[in-house]
């Protein structure tokens, strides 16, 4: 007998049964036990296939069932927030188009995608299909999404009548929901798409006349979930870039450069060059260099030095989250209280520095096919020349500190 993970008995089948009685028993010749054993598993085969059929079905009634069901949330916005603000003057133009404007569209995609599904369960792969070029419109709603929402969320602390209006409505019998969860949605809409067609590539069998078709509706749904993602990606770094180029002063170089993206940033005291003292620096690791500058956490930062990954080697020294930088004459030793925190600034240094010669050799790899690039061509799309910072070499006397620290 099988036994749960919880140190249950498992129920057997009346088929499984049948089988361990036939084997324990020796009362059929050896030809009739074959026989009975051949039409036990035919039984048991059959009893799978109707269960996957059963499971598949279901997976079916979801996908219809909660596309009407999202409709209607869809119709719920339109009647209940978008028309009626679209008469008031509480919302600007941009941050209503935003919440709203992509509203209308996803409701007609979603339409065409509902009729199709309608014509029955051989259909539901073709209509994913059909429909998968025009699900990439969710992401200009996922590009607007976030950033009209805190401007709503703002607005609605410093206008009352809004805040009474949003209120009246999300109190309606027939709303009854915040416009967060009904704003976020379509936002969720294509994950649930993703998870329930590989439902039901799992439970369509390899040989179903539909088998391919799933498979490939499926792929479309991935391709359009990845494509979203990626594009939402880029736009919160493009976000971060934009305010921490606003945080910097003095900086004899650009911050913002197409492909640039932050992938760790935050405080570390960095030795002097006497090795008698340390300050505190703020870095900021791109995916192409690493920035350090003077200042704190929030306010201003003043830009220290700018160094290039290709050229960055970076060395634990002492253990407990303690590093040092080396890179073009430049080197900088640099620390933490919490050594956990300077071990993840360690591994993730060094896998940054890794991944950006990874690629530079793959692109010389690739260019090499084409006209070969000179030095002179190179430099205007690297980092500029480092400015040499004051304290930018660390001596020898800089291991008496970090007797006292460690």
């Amino acid at each position: 007998m099988d036994w749960s993970a919880t140190g249950s008995p498992t129920p057997l089948t009346f088929s499984e049964e049948l089988k361990l009685a036939i084997k324990e028993r020796n009362v059929l010749t050896t030809k009739s036990k074959m026989k009975v054993l051949s039409a036990l598993n035919d039984l048991t085969k059959a009893s799978v296939q109707e269960k996957q059929a059963e499971f598949r079905q279901k997976v079916i009634n979801e996908i219809y069932s909660t596309e009407m069901t999202y409709l209607h949330q869809l119709e719920v916005i339109m009647k209940f927030f978008m028309e009626p603000l679209r008469t008031k003057s509480w919302l600007p133009h941009s941050t209503f188009n935003a919440l709203f404007g992509n509203i209308e569209i996803l409701y007609k995609v979603n339409g065409e995608l509902l009729k199709e599904l309608k014509e029955g369960e051989q259909h539901v792969a073709s209509a994913f299909s059909k429909i998968a070029p025009y699900l990439k419109l969710y992401s200009v709603y996922a590009y607007d999404y976030k950033k009209a929402l805190e401007i709503l969320q703002t607005m609605v602390k410093t206008n009352k009548e809004l805040n009474q209006f949003i209120i009246m409505q999300e109190t309606r019998p027939e709303v009854s929901a915040s416009i967060q969860s009904l704003l976020i949605v379509p936002i969720q809409r294509i994950p649930r798409y993703r998870l329930l067609l590989q439902e039901l590539v799992n439970y369509t069998p390899k040989d179903d006349s539909n088998y391919s078709t799933i498979k490939d509706a499926l792929a479309k749904v991935e391709q359009t979930a990845e494509h979203i993602n990626g594009l939402v990606t880029e736009y919160e770094n493009a976000e971060e870039m934009l305010m921490l180029a606003r945080r910097v002063v003095h900086c004899p170089v650009d911050i913002i450069v197409p492909g640039r993206k932050i992938i760790k940033q935050g405080c570390l005291m960095k030795v002097t060059k006497n090795g008698r003292t340390s300050n505190q620096r703020y870095l900021v690791l791109f995916n192409d260099s690493l920035m350090y500058c003077k200042g704190k956490a929030e306010g201003i930062l003043k830009f220290s030095c700018l160094l290039p990954l290709k050229h960055c080697q970076v060395e634990p020294v002492f253990g407990a989250g303690v590093f040092k930088i080396t890179c073009q004459g430049e080197v900088i030793l640099l620390y933490t209280g919490d050594s956990q925190l300077g071990q993840d600034w360690i591994e993730t240094l060094q896998a940054a520095t890794k991944e950006y010669q990874v690629c530079r050799w793959t692109l010389r790899k690739e260019s090499s096919k084409r006209k070969p690039i000179r030095r002179k061509d190179r430099k205007h799309t690297e980092p500029r020349a480092l400015p040499q910072s004051p304290d930018s070499k660390v001596s020898v006397s800089c291991f008496r500190m970090f007797k006292n620290i460690l």
